[in-house]
C-alpha cells in the first residue's frame, strides 16, 4: 500500500496543531507552509489500484457459507473437485 506523498509533512503540521492547540496559527506556519507546497506539488497523484484478496481466497476454496464443516451438512458453496 503506497501512501500519498504528503503524509509525513500532513502529519508534521497536526502534531504541531496539537502541540500549540491555541497559537498553532503563529507556531505552525512553516509547516503549514511546506505542507500545502507538497500538496502543490503533488496534485495529481492518484492512490494505485487495490490488491484484490477475493478472488484468491476463492481459488483456495477458504469459504464455506453456512455450515462450517461436511458433517452438519454443505455449505452454500459447493466447490468442484
Amino acid at each position: 500500500e503506497s501512501l500519498h506523498p504528503c503524509s509525513k509533512s500532513f502529519d508534521t503540521f497536526l502534531d504541531c496543531c496539537r502541540r500549540h492547540p491555541a497559537t498553532y496559527g503563529k507556531k505552525c506556519k512553516v509547516e503549514a507552509g511546506r505542507c500545502l507546497a507538497c500538496l502543490e506539488e503533488h496534485k495529481g497523484w492518484t492512490a494505485p489500484e487495490p490488491f484484490q484478496y477475493m478472488r484468491f481466497l476463492e481459488y483456495l476454496n477458504v469459504f464455506s457459507e453456512g455450515r462450517q464443516s461436511f458433517d452438519m451438512g454443505p455449505g452454500k458453496f459447493r466447490y468442484t473437485k
